[in-house]
């Protein structure tokens, strides 16, 4: 009796436990091999797919555990069908019927909410564009500007109107969907208000518009939204829209949004790791010490830091905050080709390349051709503008000595710093090579981590 109990109890809480979990109903009318499911990755910010039925004309995808709440992507093999949402560990039970190719949910009204505001939205764009070919029409005419400007500022009334009608309807969807997921993606999804007209006849205004208002409806506070693709999307416009600005027009609209992005510790991390890949990754093209040196200072002040970000983010900030442009380098002691020894400091020059290296690695020998070939840099070492000093900092005599039988170039200077303290005291950066410095006749830095398309621009400076 004791068992029959304990097993009764035992497939109750089975069932229970069964019965908080996800299930979807799809029930269909086309031809397919397989129905599949997919969720987002946040990680490599895409939809992987997770649960995959042979197709019949009915199907229900189980888990025992909900769903984390986000959007989720339904397939009839490689075509998407439909997406959903789930905005709660709760009511994870529905249907989707799609019959005739178009889709209704049953048990899930803010999925039923989501199709009509798609719709809806549809129906928008196409005014807008039904417009826009009007203008295209009206240009072909060939009309004189004040022919043609009556029936420009009519479509832009019209056009406005349409956008105003828009807005008004995607608040009453906000107010109607609040707390939900869906609520959120369209608050987050709305345009900005857009620039002052002169913004659009001055580049670095127009950006610097763009780049302080992206995240204006965007809702920092709601975790389900790092489980679909709007942050990915959002960050790599944002990111876009910083490469078009100077670093220090744009590197403290970017701290203000970081700061504004720790409403969430989550989202912050998502943010900062985002761009993090971006603009701190030594192999990253778009690589900005100076963005990612504020970076990491903002994330220092953030009292929620784990313990594992505080460490990698001092650490990562001890080394590349050094030798920024305005500093004095380091002394270091090096042994040239021809056998002297002597330090950095004892190397006189108006202008002085540093050019860290190893002088078998791939990108080093690269670089080397590429410099071979460079007219204003040949023409600074000829006026003796500039001196060219190759800087082996290992501890592998053997390919310096190599090297210097093979592939230095006479018009260089050619040094091993034999006591390996470049290294062993972290004097400069270097995590990646080669790594080039210019550096004026006291020593200090004009540019750190020199590009190879930027040579020619510098030498066009010192040496014009």
């Amino acid at each position: 009796m004791k068992k029959n109990f304990l097993l009764i109890i035992l497939v109750f809480l089975l069932t229970y436990s069964y019965s908080q979990g996800f299930k979807l109903k799809i029930v269909s009318d086309f031809q397919a091999d397989s129905l599949i499911l997919k969720s987002f990755n946040q990680k490599d910010h895409k939809y992987d797919p997770f649960l995959q039925y042979q197709y019949q004309k009915e199907v229900v995808f189980k888990t025992i555990k909900p769903l984390e709440p986000g959007i989720y992507l339904l397939l009839r093999d490689t075509t998407i069908i439909v997406e959903f949402f789930i905005s709660n560990e709760k009511n994870q039970d529905y249907t989707i019927e799609i019959k005739g190719g178009a889709p209704t949910f049953k048990g899930s009204p803010e999925n039923e909410a989501n199709l009509k505001y798609i719709n809806k939205m549809q129906e928008f764009d196409a005014k807008i564009q039904q417009l826009d070919n009007e203008f295209q029409e009206l240009k072909k005419r060939g009309m004189p500007q004040y022919m043609l400007q009556p029936f420009i500022d009519s479509i832009a009334l019209k056009a406005d109107l349409i956008l105003k009608e828009k807005k008004e309807y995607q608040y009453k969807m906000i107010n109607e969907q609040k707390g939900t997921l869906l609520g959120s993606l369209i608050e987050s999804t709305m345009e900005m208000t857009s620039p002052p007209k002169d913004y659009y006849n001055n580049r670095q205004k127009y950006f610097t518009y763009l780049l302080e208002h992206t995240f204006d409806h965007y809702k920092w506070e709601d975790d389900r939204l790092l489980n679909t693709s709007l942050p990915s999307n959002k960050f790599k416009f944002y990111s876009q829209l910083i490469l078009e600005l100077d670093p220090a027009v744009s590197t403290p609209i970017v701290i203000a949004a970081l700061e504004n992005s720790k409403k969430s510790e989550k989202q912050y991390y998502n943010f900062f790791d985002y761009l993090e890949i971006f603009f701190g990754s030594l192999t990253s093209p778009y690589r900005d010490e100076m963005l990612y040196i504020a970076m990491l200072k903002n994330g220092l002040t953030y009292p929620n830091l784990s313990p594992e970000r505080k460490a990698r983010y001092e650490s990562e900030l001890r080394i590349i905050d050094k030798n920024q442009p305005g500093s004095q380098i380091p002394d270091f002691s090096i042994i040239m080709s021809n056998g002297d020894t002597t330090s950095i400091y004892k190397i006189e020059a108006e202008y002085l390349l540093l050019y860290f290296q190893n002088p078998d690695c791939p990108s080093c020998i690269e670089l080397r051709q590429k410099m071979e070939s460079m007219d204003q840099l040949k023409s600074a070492i000829a006026n003796k503008k500039l001196k060219v000093i190759t800087v082996f900092f290992e501890s592998n005599p053997l390919i310096w000595n190599n090297y210097l039988k093979k592939g230095a170039n006479p018009n260089y200077l050619h040094a091993w710093n034999y006591d390996q303290q470049i290294e062993l005291k972290n004097l400069f950066d270097t995590r990646t090579i080669p790594m080039l410095i210019l550096l004026d006749k006291d020593k200090k830095v004009i540019k750190k981590d020199l590009m190879s398309n930027e040579i020619e621009l510098y030498m066009k400076m010192i040496n014009p």
